[in-house]
C-alpha cells in the first residue's frame, strides 16, 4: 500500500501525516488504500487497508468519522477515541498515539496543527461544509484546547480544481454569503455555461480570515477528478473508495 506523506509549512519530527489514495491501475471502483467503510466497499479490504496504516504509522488508534457535509467536529481523546462518529465532519485532538482522519472523493481535506502546543485537526470541506465555515469551527475547538491561531499552520490536499468543479449559481451564492469573495474561489472561462468553484481557494481564503498566514498553509495541487491515483466522486460515481487524509502525533 502506497503511503503519502504530506508536508505542512512547518513539520516537526513528532507530527505523522498520511494519504491513502486508489491504485492507479485499479480493476474496480474500491481497489486501492480506501478506508472508508460506507460508500460499498468490502469489511476484508478496508480492514487489511487499516490494519497496513496502522502498522506504517505506528499510532494507536485510528479516528474516522462518518461525514455528513454538516460543521459538525469532534473533540476526540483517549476516553472516547473507540466511539462512532456520526455526522461529524471534523475531528480535533491533543492527545498523542491517534491519528485523525477524513474521508474524500473531490471535496477538500484539510490538515491543522499548533505546532507550539502540540493540538491537531484534520476537516472535510465540500461545498456545504466551506459555506458552514467549518474550518472556523475546527480552529475554535482547536483553541478550547488551548492553541494559539498564529501558531497553526495547515494543509489543504488534494481535491477537484477549480477548471474541473462545475456547479449551479446556488453554490456560489451559498460560499459567497459565507463572507468569502467570489473573487478568491469563482473560476471564469467564457466557454462554460455554468460557474466552477476552487474550494481549496475558498478554504484558503476561510484559514487566512481566522489569522493564519499565507506562508503557513500548504495547498495541493492534485486535482482528484484528473489523477487516476486519487478517488473521485464525479468521475467514478458515489459507489467507490474515498481518499483518506490523516494526522497524528507521536508519543
Amino acid at each position: 500500500m502506497t503511503i503519502n506523506r504530506p508536508q505542512l509549512p512547518f513539520h516537526p519530527s513528532w507530527l505523522v501525516t498520511a494519504e491513502l489514495g486508489r491504485n492507479p491501475d485499479a480493476a474496480d471502483n474500491y481497489d486501492g488504500a480506501s478506508v472508508c467503510r460506507y460508500t460499498g466497499d468490502t469489511t476484508a479490504h478496508t480492514t487489511a487497508n487499516m490494519s497496513a496504516l496502522m502498522a506504517e504509522t505506528r499510532l494507536d488508534t485510528v479516528v474516522q468519522p462518518r461525514q455528513r457535509h454538516t460543521n459538525h467536529v469532534a473533540i476526540v481523546d483517549a476516553g472516547n477515541c473507540q466511539e462512532a462518529f456520526d455526522g461529524i465532519d471534523a475531528v480535533v485532538t491533543s492527545t498523542p498515539g491517534i491519528l485523525i482522519g477524513i474521508n474524500t472523493a473531490d471535496c477538500v481535506p484539510i490538515l491543522l496543527c499548533d505546532v507550539s502546543r502540540r493540538i491537531i485537526g484534520a476537516v472535510h470541506a465540500g461545498w456545504r461544509g466551506t459555506a458552514a465555515r467549518i474550518v472556523d469551527t475546527a480552529i475554535d475547538a482547536m483553541l478550547s484546547l488551548g492553541a494559539n491561531r498564529p501558531d497553526i499552520v495547515a494543509y489543504i490536499g488534494a481535491a477537484i480544481c477549480g477548471h474541473c468543479y462545475e456547479v449551479g449559481s446556488e453554490v456560489v451564492d451559498a460560499i459567497a454569503n459565507a463572507s468569502v469573495p467570489t473573487s478568491q474561489f469563482l473560476v471564469t472561462d467564457t466557454r462554460w455555461s455554468k460557474p466552477h468553484v476552487d474550494l481549496k481557494a475558498a478554504n484558503r481564503a476561510i484559514l487566512e480570515q481566522n489569522g493564519i498566514e499565507p506562508a503557513r498553509i500548504a495547498i495541493s495541487s492534485v486535482c482528484t477528478l484528473t489523477t487516476p491515483s486519487c478517488y473521485s466522486a464525479r468521475r467514478q460515481g458515489i459507489d467507490s473508495g474515498r481518499n483518506f487524509t490523516a494526522i497524528g502525533m507521536r508519543k
